[in-house]
């Protein structure tokens, strides 16, 4: 499911892929960053922005919520887009599970249902997202469908990402 970690040339002459305390300069660290985009009818975009001050790479991306009813869009600061177009969050994963216990009613229709999902597999960013010390990716939330009166849909998300202490520019 998740790729294989590996070092490229340049981040093995600072970064050692585990901890070796024979080994020059300082291991890579793998972490996991939350976040939530929520839209309704007063709020039909959200933006989440993610900075961190080391050189990183996000790897990957799970999700779960109104995973239907979101497009995004990822992109660096300097408007590089790592998705096309705005990209159905139920594309992005494969699909979803549902969660049949989060279901509530969706007054599109009165025979839809809305059922909060959660990720079949990650999102997988191939390459990586490389993101300099200090240059933020924002995710841009939209709408697949109408707006809902008085229904505000939500996800939470997780960003997986690895941080390169010790490269030029990184603080340990």
């Amino acid at each position: 499911m998740w790729p294989l970690f590996r070092l490229t040339n340049s981040e093995a002459k600072y970064c050692s892929k585990y901890y070796d305390p024979r080994k020059r300069g300082a291991a890579v660290v793998h972490r996991k960053y939350g976040g939530t985009l929520s839209l309704g009818p007063a709020q039909p975009r959200d933006l989440f922005i993610f900075q961190i001050a080391r050189r990183s790479r996000v790897v990957g991306f799970t999700v779960c919520g109104d995973i239907s009813q979101f497009n995004l869009v990822f992109a660096d600061v300097t408007g590089e887009q790592y998705t096309a177009d705005p990209a159905p969050v139920s594309a992005l994963v494969c699909g979803y599970n549902m969660l049949p216990l989060s279901g509530r009613y969706n007054p599109v229709t009165p025979t839809e249902r809305n059922l909060a999902g959660v990720t079949l597999m990650p999102y997988i960013f191939e390459p990586n997202i490389v993101l300099p010390p200090n240059v933020t990716l924002q995710i841009t939330a939209t709408r697949t469908g109408p707006i809902v009166v008085q229904t505000t849909f939500r996800i939470d998300f997780t960003l997986h990402v690895n941080e390169f202490p010790g490269m030029p520019g990184s603080p340990l």
